[in-house]
């Protein structure tokens, strides 16, 4: 299942309201904006989602948003969390309603005796988390597969003195810093490092070998170590660029998610930040080309507005912050404007330059 589209308020009526509005979502997507505009709020709201539809974590917000399964199914889902308590869950599939609940009171469709069940949950706990029962609610189901598959990256957060050693196999897919326990499990399938070497060399560095080492007096912990075609020596993690750091880590992480054949959502935020022009754009087209026809659906933010040239411009939201509400513009929402664009033949940057008033309504 997919992300399709959100919509998002938080603390209405107050000082500290926020709202993000229209975003949509493909396969495969990037989000540009200038700083501040909302690009890692965006993130940190889909990933907070995830991470409430979890368990994990209990957070106040209000969501209205779409999904869409393999079976072309599409699932409207609009949760409401304030002062702790859940004001409303709703689901729907197709615009069937299967779950209706406010507050202490709901009813949720049972799939295998065709007909509402009535039932009073906790006020401070998601329907999702109290009432799962693969036979009668198998939409749960889905929802709660999205979030566990949820993986959000920050790009321009790792540099080489960070390691992060997972506590457990699932963990290995927590952070772009675990990359040396990666390497260290995929050291042995010969496929998995040639592409990690050839992806790294098609986007300009060059590179022989990649491999792991033991920290100096440090048992159990492991660092990256390569080898440069235009080097004698070993370079090992912390004497690598942070730019080139963080573009091998993402690189291997995809390398691997692909291998296991991983489902699920994948968030980059700050793509390319530490890289130059030249690399980061053939490292956004690498990832697009890689997931195209994967299970994963892929999610990029960048200020960087000048690499919506290597993306088509159907995947591509353009955020604008005006005071507390963040906007998005998209291809969903200003088709005319996009496709009369698209028969022009001019780079996609021009599209935003000198800014984006020929998409507002």
């Amino acid at each position: 299942m997919i992300l399709k589209s959100i919509n998002y308020f938080e603390n209405k009526n107050k000082n500290n309201y926020w709202e993000i509005k229209d975003v949509k979502f493909s396969k495969q997507n990037i989000i540009v904006g200038l700083n501040a505009t909302g690009k890692t709020r965006l993130t940190n709201i889909i990933s907070s989602l995830a991470s409430i539809l979890s368990a994990k974590v209990k957070l106040n917000g209000n969501w209205f948003l779409t999904f869409e399964n393999g079976n072309n199914i599409i699932y409207t889902f609009n949760l409401q969390i304030n002062d702790g308590k859940i004001d409303c869950e709703e689901i729907k599939e197709n615009d069937k309603l299967l779950l209706k609940r406010e507050r202490e009171s709901g009813k949720i469709y049972s799939k295998k005796e065709n007909k509402f069940h009535l039932f009073n949950p906790p006020i401070d706990e998601l329907t999702l988390n109290v009432r799962r029962d693969i036979a009668h609610y198998p939409f749960l189901e889905e929802f709660i597969k999205w979030a566990k598959n949820l993986k959000g990256y920050s790009f321009s957060g790792v540099n080489t003195n960070q390691i992060t050693i997972p506590n457990k196999p699932e963990g290995y897919l927590d952070t772009l810093t675990t990359v040396p326990y990666i390497l260290k499990q995929a050291s042995d399938d010969k496929n998995i490092i040639e592409k990690i070497l050839k992806d790294m060399n098609g986007i300009g560095y060059p590179i022989e070998k990649v491999f792991v080492k033991v920290q100096p007096n440090l048992n159990n912990i492991f660092m990256v170590a390569l080898q440069e075609s235009n080097l004698k020596c070993e370079t090992e993690q912390v004497t690598i660029s942070n730019g080139m750091f963080r573009a091998l880590c993402l690189i291997v992480i995809i390398e691997y998610l692909l291998k296991i054949e991983k489902t699920g959502t994948i968030i980059i935020d700050d793509l390319g930040e530490g890289l130059d022009f030249d690399r980061s754009t053939k490292l956004t087209k690498l990832l697009f080309q890689k997931t195209k026809d994967s299970d994963l659906q892929l999610i990029i933010t960048s200020n960087d507005r000048f690499l919506i040239n290597s993306v088509d411009m159907r995947n591509i939201n353009y955020l604008e912050r005006k005071g507390h509400v963040v906007q998005a513009y998209n291809y969903n929402n200003n088709k005319n404007v996009f496709d009369k664009f698209l028969l022009a033949g001019l780079n996609n940057f021009d599209f935003i330059n000198p800014g984006l008033s020929h998409l507002k309504n």
